[in-house]
């Protein structure tokens, strides 16, 4: 039995074994991930060092820990059989599937799509023969699915499909009966049940935005056809809307001079003699956006850079925009914009040795309120890594040397190809010997 605990000093994973406990990985930084594979007795973890995520494995007393070429922001392991895989999502939304062999760990892109930067997590049923991945995503109202023909060799059945749901705090998918349900939670405390593919009308997007003194609310349908509603906007959470049932044009109303403060929209839609659910949906008006949390994607540790750029991605990247300023002051409000691509954001300046302070904030493109300021403090060092030219020209060496072993572990299967690989690698080693 393998347990997971924190000390005061650490992040502990144990083996409990004839009545005995004993630890068998000792971190300073949280385990994200911990797979046990019993087939090969090996535990995976993954654990996380400043801002890269390493690989772990545990077998018989042995630890060995590979760093991802590729920062994942829902890392997630698959048993296949007798072997392990790790699927996960980078920041710029691109999905990949990694795997170890013989000890290296080979990378393969399987799609990419903006959107899937905004999922919260990654389930992996097994559904008719077939892994799936179900990537629910409370920020953009909506769950992703995609079936896999081949894990191994990472071969997708169908494109990626996203069911969008009217509003969510939490979406859960369930496994029923070969079929996939959603069980979707409300911010008011509503539960819906519904199916991935509608067998009725349903509402399956809503959003709403703020346009100075009006209120405007918007929504889609699962289907198209000629529907009716009735509706009613006011302070509570479960209103049922009684009033007569009418068409809508566009299916969008709106409402002006509205005081601040929360409003419930509930809303029922009506085809024929049949009527959807009662949506209660949350608008808030005048709402504050969630602070953006950042990390530093160029330390030479915690909080520490070299002098010239400095770039950083944001943690928490959301539908709103973005305002950053640095400079020595420990408080101030940033109204510069800044641009943000794939959460990667990076602010020019000369940034000379000393202390400084980030200042960030968003604005909801709705509500358009504020966020409360991230007054992020860091240090500029007075030496530069990237000016130096030994350690500059064993980073480039350091990064071929991986380059050409990982093309050697691809190329197994290719002597010609893997033949032109060796060659390179021992032209390497030899430039290395002669220099020393």
């Amino acid at each position: 039995m393998y347990f997971y605990h924190k000390t005061r000093n650490n992040f502990v994973l144990s083996l409990w074994e004839n009545g005995k406990s004993r630890n068998i990985l000792l971190n300073d930084e949280p385990i994200y991930k911990v797979h046990l594979s019993w087939a090969s007795k090996t535990i995976h973890m993954l654990n996380r060092k400043q801002n890269f995520l390493y690989w772990a494995t545990w077998n018989n007393g042995k630890i060995t820990s590979r760093k991802l070429p590729t920062f994942l922001t829902t890392p997630t392991f698959i048993n296949e059989k007798s072997n392990v895989y790790l699927v996960g999502i980078d920041i710029s939304g691109v999905l990949w599937k990694m795997e170890l062999s013989n000890g290296i760990i080979i990378k393969k892109k399987i799609l990419k799509n903006s959107r899937l930067r905004y999922v919260d997590r990654i389930l992996t049923p097994y559904i008719a023969g077939k892994f799936v991945l179900l990537m629910p995503s409370s920020k953009t109202n909506s769950i992703f699915q995609l079936k896999f023909a081949n894990l191994g060799q990472g071969i997708t059945s169908g494109k990626l499909d996203e069911r969008r749901v009217f509003w969510a705090q939490e979406i859960h998918p369930i496994v029923m009966n070969r079929g996939i349900y959603l069980l979707i939670q409300t911010s008011l405390g509503h539960l819906y049940f519904e199916p991935w593919n509608h067998v009725s009308p349903h509402i399956a997007e809503f959003d709403w935005s703020v346009n100075g003194s009006r209120l405007q609310i918007r929504w889609k349908t699962s289907r198209p056809g000629v529907y009716s509603y009735s509706y009613v906007i006011d302070h509570k959470k479960n209103t049922e809307p009684i009033g007569e049932y009418r068409a809508i044009a566009s299916n969008s109303i709106s409402r002006t001079n509205l005081e601040d403060g929360f409003y419930g929209f509930h809303i029922q839609m009506k085809s024929g003699g049949t009527n959807s659910p009662i949506y209660h949906i949350p608008v808030e008006w005048r709402y504050n956006p969630d602070r953006p949390e950042i990390t530093l994607i160029n330390e030479l540790s915690s909080r520490l850079i070299a002098p010239g750029k400095l770039r950083f991605f944001i943690e928490n990247l959301g539908l709103v925009d973005y305002f950053a300023e640095v400079n020595r002051k420990p408080e101030h409000e940033p109204i510069k914009p800044l641009k943000v691509k794939k959460g990667f954001s990076k602010i020019k300046a000369k940034l000379r040795p000393g202390k400084y302070y980030l200042h960030i904030r968003c604005r909801d493109r709705r509500s358009k309120q504020f966020s409360s300021t991230n007054h992020y403090l860091f240090f500029v060092d007075p030496f530069n890594p990237e000016q130096d030219d030994t350690l500059k020209e064993n980073t480039m060496i350091l990064g071929e040397l991986k380059y050409i072993q990982e093309k050697i572990m691809q190329n197994r299967d290719s002597p010609r190809e893997l033949q032109k690989w060796v060659r390179k690698l021992k032209e390497l080693q030899g430039k290395l010997e002669k220099d020393d």
